[in-house]
């Protein structure tokens, strides 16, 4: 019985710690996108703000991934064919 209670506690705690429940607000079809600022693999610091208007196509991946690999070849044809000369 004891043991109950302090799992019982223990439950009850970690959700007023994490916030159990509460869910940060995400982005938001048809609105902007938040702004954010990365760095390319040359340096250059790239701010989202500073691309309004512009065709911006963002991937993660990784050599590792599999599916990252399979879906190159689809973004290849997209920065050939569709949208040449758009990209910075």
């Amino acid at each position: 019985m004891n043991r109950l209670k302090i799992a019982a506690a223990m439950v009850i705690a970690l959700c007023l710690l994490t916030g159990c429940g509460d869910k940060a607000a995400g982005p938001v079809v048809g609105e902007a996108a938040p702004d954010f600022t990365l760095k390319d693999t040359t340096g250059k610091t790239w701010q989202l703000s500073q691309l309004r208007g512009q065709v911006v196509f963002i991937n993660f991946w990784a050599t590792w991934c599999p599916p990252c690999l399979k879906e190159l070849p689809s973004m290849q044809k997209l920065f050939t064919i569709h949208l040449p000369g758009r990209y910075s």
